[in-house]
This record gives structure tokens, sequence and C-alpha cells, in this order.
């Protein structure tokens, strides 16, 4: 062991620059792959750590005339699923996303803690898997007393019997006792974070059993099988349900289960954050595509870096034979040379992997952290690391294998001759390592331009609105109501044009951009059913405001209410000016049809849509249309000072005005900048390894032609004419590894701009800028491995030689 030591010492001293090369190879690929998997393992295990999660499933249901899928369901609809069917062991209805909310306890009269909490009745207890630790649940239920989760217990030194309130203030008359203690819920789930239960006091079917309105459609239904496999009787309950009903327009047409299905799913919660096909609101969703190219490329960056650390150890063959035979000539046993050999690649990669951590830490405190769902520094990320280390060890000793091997099994006489690094099958097995390094660097920055450049498509789009001089503005932070009639709406208006850089303002019931806007199913004039669409009231001259063009009719008639639909609805429903539809017990014109509006982002492609201009209806959001050149930050300013005159809400938070053009950048295109961050740098990483495979590769061949460059230059050749020598191979691996590396890359471009209804075209331009930023990185590497080669006296090679 002393000698194994030994030797591994005088060859890191000796190959200081190729084992540093070698070392850094490793740690950034290693912290790269293991960034990566912590994402990857959130993903896939996202929701499974829920009690028996196999058996808990989401219920949706499609709207007719809409691709997408929904979870929001009708109290009726819900009541008739889950009421006497055996299949159901526990329902949930309700959203799992909760709010804050004031809690007051007697031990802390003064200190109100804003703790996250939901309803719950006997069957969430069930559904959701919620553990008692001490306590019951029973009074919680009785509204009488409240639950908390242990780390709120643990925190504030909680007991049962302990007195609590809700609000800023503790008031006795009015507290609950803590009732009971729960387990906390999984980080890593739809649940995680709640810290407190509260008895059913809103929208549960404990209290909203006799309620009969179908037009109600506000909350999600969760239900927990007997048996996962019991799906189809669930439905089958439904549908028997379903067929007792009348006067239900929205299930004609249903007569058999297949009919059913064609409306209506269970998707298992272990799924829910990969369903790609549903109207999210504000649940955690991924994407499959993403987290399994995500795999792919973790995997693929610790394949180069193996290459890499293989090319590394071949490339010093030349130098290292003599000394390995010199040691066989005087005794050394071939095993012991071989364990050196294993030991050296080891103790490398214990060397990278400590570089590693050190690289990781920098990412848990960079930027890089918020695109992660996930600290990587936490506790349950321990098997991801256990898996990296592993995989680490086995690759390293397996790719040692062959150069000690190949080291020790030369017999001495041969090496005397000199010719061991030129083998016909060893330049094969080279040429080949370093082609995969090349096509996969081609592969990522050919995938990593095409995702900046839809990134910028999708931005540059044009929506059929004005985005980039126009402020989104709350109501609430001067009405705490937040919703507002025509008169408030006109006080803020009036007050707000008193800014001379304020050119509009105008309002609407909901968002322009975004997932929010409602789903209307509603009579049509001139058909004989009903027609779906989404829709966002607005108040008159809300086009105009948004620089959105009327193509035909008008946008208002004074005080009536009245439609404008685009031009999708149009063509879909061959709508005219002059048709009727129906809205609470009153027809109202459509009297406008404007350009198609992307309310969404572009993975969608336009829906018929409708505004619903009438003044009657109250708003929420206040759209400022500022003048071009403005000072946004002075703007901004300017509409809280007038904010402040008018009485601001002092129970909210202040929410400044955003430009339009940030919100959708913010709430659309986060994740595909965060997509095209990670591949961009992983794509680098994949570049800078496979340029040191290209050095390990130069440095080898150099090494052992060093007597033909040697006598290349005492018969003339020049400086010049050898480098190219080199390089001209390198283009000819290049060119194969290029045309192997277009196909590839264009078959995963085109899977993944499948998600997008609007995408951008193949540019021929982007794969010659692939081959350019590698080949011309290529050959400023071996420029300079080969230099001082190539640069020595020729005299001094031969005769050493």
């Amino acid at each position: 062991m002393k000698n194994i030591l030994r030797n591994f010492w005088i060859t890191l001293r000796a190959q200081r620059l190729s084992s540093l090369l070698n070392i850094v190879g490793l740690a950034i690929a290693f912290a790269a792959t293991y960034t990566m998997f912590v994402q990857i393992n959130y993903d896939f295990c996202y929701n499974s750590d829920i009690k028996d999660a196999d058996r808990l499933f989401r219920v949706e249901h499609k709207l007719i005339g809409y691709e997408d899928w929904t979870y929001i369901l009708t109290t009726p609809l819900a009541k008739i699923m889950v009421t006497d069917n055996p299949t159901v062991e526990g329902y949930h209805f309700g959203y799992l996303h909760n709010r804050d909310v004031d809690h007051t306890f007697e031990k802390f009269p003064d200190e109100p803690l804003a703790l996250v909490g939901t309803e719950l009745s006997e069957s969430s207890i069930v559904a959701l898997g919620v553990e008692l630790i001490e306590g019951d649940f029973e009074p919680v239920l009785n509204r009488t007393a409240m639950a908390f989760s242990r780390s709120v217990a643990q925190k504030y030194n909680l007991a049962i019997g302990d007195r609590v309130c809700w609000g800023k203030e503790y008031k006795a008359p009015n507290s609950l006792t803590v009732g009971a203690i729960f387990e906390d819920l999984p980080k890593n789930s739809d649940i995680a974070g709640l810290e407190a239960f509260y008895g059913p006091y809103m929208k549960t079917l404990v209290n909203d059993m006799k309620k009969n309105d179908w037009s109600d459609w506000n909350d999600p239904l969760y239900v927990r099988l007997r048996d996962k496999n019991d799906v189809d009787a669930f439905l089958q309950h439904t549908l028997a349900q379903i067929l007792l009903l009348e006067n239900v327009d929205r299930f004609k047409g249903i007569k058999t289960l297949d009919d059913l299905k064609k409306v209506m799913r269970l998707t298992p919660f272990t799924k829910t954050y990969f369903t790609t096909d549903m109207r999210h609101f504000d649940l955690k969703v991924g994407n499959r595509a993403t987290t399994l190219s995500m795999l792919t490329i973790a995997v693929v960056t610790l394949l180069i870096a193996f290459i890499n650390f293989f090319n590394f150890f071949v490339a010093l063959i030349p130098k290292r034979i003599r000394s390995i035979n010199t040691q066989k000539i005087l005794g050394a046993q071939g095993y012991s040379l071989r364990a050196g050999i294993f030991f050296e690649a080891v103790s490398l990669l214990v060397i990278a992997l400590l570089v590693s951590l050190l690289l990781v830490n920098l990412v848990e405190k960079s930027f890089f952290r918020e695109m992660l769902s996930v600290s990587l520094f936490a506790p349950e990320n321990m098997n991801v690391a256990l898996l990296v280390v592993g995989v680490g060890i086995l690759l390293a000793v397996f790719t040692a294998s062959y150069p000690a091997w190949y080291l020790t099994s030369f017999a001495p006489a041969f090496v005397l001759k000199g010719n061991f690094g030129a083998t016909t099958k060893g330049k094969a097995l080279r040429n080949a390592l370093i082609g995969m390094q090349f096509v996969l660097s081609f592969v990522f920055i050919i995938i990593a331009v095409f995702v900046a450049v839809q990134n910028s498509f999708m931005k540059n789009h044009d929506m059929g609105f004005d985005r980039d001089c126009i402020l989104q503005y709350p109501v609430y932070n001067v009405y705490p109501q937040g919703l507002i009639d025509s008169e408030q709406r006109q006080t803020l208006c009036n007050a707000l044009l008193t800014s001379p850089y304020i050119e509009a303002v105008t309002f609407s019931e909901r968002e322009i951009v975004g997932n929010t806007k409602s789903g209307w199913g509603r009579e049509w004039s001139s058909g004989d059913k009903n027609i779906q669409f989404r829709v966002l009231p607005v108040e008159p001259g809300f086009l105009k405001t948004m620089g959105i063009a009327v193509t035909e009719g008008i946008e208002s008639n004074g005080d009536e209410g009245l439609f404008v639909f685009n031009a999708v609805a149009k063509k879909r429903y061959s709508m005219e000016i002059g048709d009727k539809i129906k809205e609470s017990g009153q027809w109202f014109d459509v009297a406008g049809f404007c350009n198609d509006v992307n309310e969404r982002s572009m993975q969608h492609a336009v829906e018929p849509f409708a505004f619903f201009v009438h003044p009657g209806v109250k708003m929420s959001l206040c759209y400022i249309r500022v003048k071009k050149g403005s000072d946004l930050a002075l703007v901004q300013q300017q509409i809280r000072n007038i904010t402040e005159k008018l009485g601001r809400n002092e129970s909210i938070e202040y929410e400044p005005p955003r430009l339009l053009d940030e919100i959708i950048e913010e709430d659309f295109y986060k994740k595909e900048n965060g997509q095209m961050l990670i591949i961009a740098c992983v794509s680098a990483i994949s570049i800078i390894i496979s340029l040191l495979g290209v050095f390990g590769l130069v440095f080898f061949e150099t090494e052992y032609r060093q007597k033909e460059i040697a006598l290349r230059r005492v018969n003339g050749a020049l400086v010049g004419s050898i480098l190219w020598l080199f390089n001209s191979r390198f283009v000819k691996v290049l060119l194969v590894c290029f045309v192997i590396a277009v196909p590839i890359a264009t078959y995963f471009v085109s899977e993944w701009l499948k998600e997008f209804a609007y995408k951008t075209p193949l540019h021929l331009w982007v794969y010659m800028l692939a081959f350019i930023i590698v080949a011309l990185f290529t050959m400023l590497i071996v420029v300079a491995s080969a230099w001082r080669t190539v640069n020595r006296n020729p005299i001094e090679v031969l005769n050493k030689g």
C-alpha cells in the first residue's frame, strides 16, 4: 500500500496539468448531475409520500367544446359521485392550496402567528392520510378546537387543551382549544406546508349536501378508493346517478360508461403533477418531457465526463508505460501495478467529489437555486447523493480497467520499440470516444439555441393587444372589497388621469392573461345547443385602451351590455352580428368581432373567446396605459401617491402596478426561461468537458509522435503546416459527428416544440452556428495543446530518442 501511495503521488506531481483538468471535468460533471438529479427526484416522487398515495385520485372533467380538462366541480356533481358509493373510502371537496390565517395563542397574546390552514372534514382525514399524533379530531370536526402540525406544536410548545383564537388579537370568549396534533404532511406534495386544520365551515359536502346549484363550479374533488383498481366501478356509480338526473344539459348524450369516460376521468394523485392537458390554476405542475430530458442530460453529462476521464488515462500511456514496465523488470507483480492504477482512478474521483461539493454549495447560494423546487442540501436528497457517488465509483473502476490492463500487458522488449501508442485499434477507440463527446456537444448546443429562439419567439409574438406600455393594478389597493362598481371606477380613473404620464385607464373583472378566466356554456340564439367559450367581463372602452382591434361591429353601445367575440369563435360557430347570447336570464347582442387574443401562453391554441362588455359588472383590475418613454419608476410612485390620497386599504399589503409585459414574462415563460438556462449551462459544461477530452487526445498524439514531428521540422515543415495536420484530423471527425448529431437534435427539438401551439421554424443557421462554435473551440484547444511540442527544438527530440 505504501508503494501504491508513493506511485500515486509521483504520478500526480508529474502530470499536474492533466490531473487537474481531469479533476475539474469530473467535479463539474458531478455537480451538474447531482443538481439535476435533485430536481428529477423531486418531480418523479411528487405526491408519492402521502399515505397510500396510489389510492388517492383527483376527479377531472372536460367541458364540451374544449380540449383542456379541468378539476373544478360543482357541489351537486361531487355529491352524486361520493354519496353511497361503495368504492369510496374517503373524499376531500375543496382546494388543497391554502391561505395564511392569523392565529393568536393564549400563551403568546402579543405574538399573532400567520399559519397556513384549511378546512377539514372526517372524510378529508381519511382521504388525505392525515396521521394523528396526539389528541382527537372529533372536537375539531365539531368546530370547538383546531388541529396543528407537529412542527408548529414543537416550535411554540403547544399542548392539547391550550387556547387559541383567529385574528391578531387574543379574545378569550372567542377562543378554541388545541384539540389535535398531527404529523407533518409530506413536503413534496400538494398538501405540503399545511400547518393547521379547522372544522368544516365553508365549502365542504358536509354543509352543502342540500345544495343543488349546477351553475356554481368552484371546487375540486379528491377521492380515496378502497382499491386502486376501482376506477371503472367509481365511474359506473357516477353514471348511474347521472342517468337519474333531469334537466341537466351538461350530461345530455351520456348513456354508457364509454360516453362518460370521454368527459370524465380519475387521475392518480401521484400523476397529477405531470398532467399537461389540464387547466391548472394554482397547483404545482411539472412537465414529464422536461424531466425526462433533464434525466437524459444528467446521464449524458456524467457519461461525457467519464469518457474524458478514460481519455486522460489513455493519453498518459506513452509517458507511463516505460515506468510501468521498468517496475515489472524490477519484480513488481501485475496485480499490484493494476491495483495502483485503480487506486489512482478512485483517488482522483474522491478529490473530484470533494470539489463538486464546493461547486454544489455555490449553486445553492446562487440564482440557480430559484429554478429548483427543493434545497440541494435537503435531507431527502441523501439517496440522490449516495446514488451519484455509487455510480461514480463504479464508473471510475470500470473506466480504469482498460488502461490498467493495457499498461501492464506489454512485454518489456515491445516497450523499447516505442510503437505501443500507434495501434489501429487504439486510434479507433480514441476516435470513437472523442466522437461521442462531439456528437453530444452538437446536440446540446442545437437544442439550447432552439430553446432560446423559441423563447424569444414567444416573448415577441403579437398576442393581439398592447403589452409594453400597459400597467396592471389591483383595485384592492384602494377598495378592501376587491370589486368596484362603475362609480368607484370613475373616481379611481379620474384620480389616475391627473398624472401627465397616463393616457388612459380601463377595468376588467379578471386578468387579461392567465388561466383564471371563466369558461361559459351559454344558450345561443342561432344554435340548437349551448356554445362553450372563455370570457372576460370588461367595461366599455377596454378594447380600445388595450389596443385590441375590433374588425367588425362595435365595442360598446352605452349602458347596454354586449358580447365581442374573437375570430376563432366566429369561424367555429358561424356567428354573425346580431346573434344573441343568454346570460343570467337576459339576451345580449353579439355586437362585434375582434382579432384573436392570446390570453394564455403560446403553448395553447386560441379558443373561442369573448369580451362581455357591460358597465354594470363589478371589476377587480385596473389597466393603465402610460405614454411611451415614460419613467416607469416615477409613474409607479405617482400611482402610489394617488392611491394614498384616495385612502389606501391599509389592511392589505400594497401591490405596485406592474407592466403587463413583465407579468407575461414571469407567469407564462418563467419555466421556459429556466429550461433555457439549464440547457445552456449543461451545453457549456458538455463543451468544456469535451474540449478537455480533445486536449487529452492531442496530448497523447503529440507524445508518441514527437520524433515524427521533429523529422518533419528538420525536413523544412512549417509550424503552421504541422498544426494544420493535427487540426485536419479533428475537422474530419467533427464533420462526421455533425452529420450524426443533426437528426438526433432535430428529433428532440421537434418533440419539445410539440408542447407549443405556436412555434419557431427549424432555422438552418442554428445548425451552422453549432458547428462553428464546436469547430472554433476545438481548433483553439488543438493549437494550444500541440504548440509546445511542435515548437520544441527537433535536434533535442531526436538526440533524446
